[in-house]
């Protein structure tokens, strides 16, 4: 599965910050209005954005993303599951848009551990979109996306 990521996505970019005045992405998902089943998934399995000298990219499914799942997908899955769920929308590194022009794929995202897995394919398309795919499918960089994204580890090649 693929999906276009808009340039008019919600981005705070902000400055190096020093410790303590570390970006807080609860407060910008909180801002927009539009991230509440999200914030909801990262509060509920303890997910923490890892904010380190690297910084954070993070692909926020908008509510209406999740609102477009089949009925119970997200109650079928296990604990386990849905926390990968919630750190493969998470990128360990900070991203700008630019900088995925260069970027190496596959991408880690914070679910990727040490065999690799849940990564994502990430390439800047025309009229500035990201095309994201998962194979199926300090600073800081909020994306806001209109689809969950589905590692192929957890859906076994079945888009829910």
């Amino acid at each position: 599965m693929r999906i276009a990521v808009a340039a008019a996505f919600l981005a705070l970019v902000m400055a190096p910050a020093t410790q303590a005045q570390a970006p807080n992405v609860t407060a910008v998902l909180e801002k927009s209005g539009q991230h509440t089943k999200f914030l909801n998934l990262l509060h509920s399995q303890r997910v923490n954005v890892i904010l380190d000298d690297d910084g954070s990219t993070v692909f926020a499914p908008t509510d209406n993303a999740f609102e477009s799942l089949e009925p119970g997908t997200l109650n079928s899955l296990t604990q386990q599951q849905m926390a990968l769920l919630a750190q493969g929308h998470i990128l360990p590194q900070f991203h700008t848009l630019v900088s995925f022009e260069t970027a190496n794929n596959p991408v880690h995202t914070q679910a990727s551990g040490r065999d690799g897995s849940y990564t994502l394919n990430i390439t800047v398309g025309t009229n500035n979109l990201l095309n994201v795919s998962t194979g199926i499918v300090d600073p800081l960089a909020v994306y806001s996306i209109d689809k969950v994204l589905w590692p192929h580890e957890l859906v076994n090649g079945t888009v829910p």
